[in-house]
């Protein structure tokens, strides 16, 4: 989209924003206000940031299919992409490289000193941030890691190993099968209203300074933030671009949320029960 589109919707104005749901709002707008609260302290850069995920929730049917398709579906990156002399999540309104990029950091197995294993959707988050530094600037090399947060190593351990075990059930094509034919939810299925009202999604940020400091913050969305509040941050996601205009500096491109409407669709998400607090660890 972004070798493709990015300098047309520059020259008409067009705003094009990515990622405006659960992936990956929480975490590209809770890194902006980490990056932004580092900045407060003389200037500093962003030099990390890690996140310790906790979630309820539930997958449905055209999720799994999704994740199928992309794991299974042998789709070609477009030529355009292949021949780009440098990735374009990095590329700024000049057609040139930014200086301020992303280290993977993420959480592949399990992390015993920080109680974290992998977390699935660690690596879009992961790329959602790189294009938000690429454009905001937080910090010219700033290591990103994220993980599901497991409270204790034996619960990160054990995690893991059920993660471990379910992606060995989906590549073997014949246990792969049975999955999809008699256990896991089907397009069109998905999880009940009480269920989603019983889910939740807690992130917890950690950033550190090029001088040292350390900043921490946590967002809360208190229903399945898959369905019910990724309904709401597309919405409000929306809104801003047409009622806060005016806040919004993007004038055209393509963006992610925090390279785009960020501090205005924070204060949006607050407003309509989005939990949020910041502050100097």
């Amino acid at each position: 989209m972004i070798a493709t589109h990015d300098q047309e919707a520059r020259r008409t104005g067009a705003n094009i924003v990515h990622l405006c749901g659960c992936d990956c709002i929480p975490w590209d707008l809770c890194t902006l206000a980490l990056a932004d609260k580092v900045r407060e302290k003389d200037g500093e850069e962003l030099t990390r940031v890690e996140f310790y995920d906790t979630v309820k929730g539930s997958l449905s049917g055209g999720t799994l299919e999704t994740m199928m398709h992309i794991m299974f579906g042998g789709e070609k990156k477009p030529q355009i992409v292949a021949d780009a002399h440098f990735d374009p999540i990095l590329s700024l309104p000049s057609q040139t490289k930014s200086e301020y990029g992303v280290v993977d950091k993420n959480v592949r197995t399990v992390d015993f000193g920080s109680s974290r294993c992998l977390f699935m959707m660690s690596d879009v988050n992961k790329n959602a941030v790189r294009r938000s530094n690429a454009l905001l600037g937080y910090g010219r090399r700033v290591e990103y890691s994220e993980g599901l947060d497991a409270k204790n190593p034996i619960m990160a351990l054990l995690t893991f190993l059920m993660f471990a075990t379910f992606g060995l059930l989906i590549v073997f094509p014949p246990t792969r099968y049975v999955l999809r034919k008699f256990v896991l939810p089907k397009p069109g299925e998905g999880p009940s209203e009480e269920q989603m009202l019983s889910s939740y999604l807690t992130i917890v940020g950690k950033a550190t300074g090029s001088r040292g400091s350390h900043v921490s913050a946590e967002m809360k969305f208190h229903v399945d933030a898959g369905y019910m509040d990724t309904a709401r941050m597309l919405a409000e996601s929306g809104l801003a671009l047409v009622l806060d205009k005016d806040k919004i500096a993007a004038r055209g491109g393509v963006y992610t949320p925090a390279a785009c409407q960020g501090r205005v669709l924070l204060d949006r998400l607050i407003e309509s029960g989005t939990s949020f607090s910041i502050k100097e660890a």
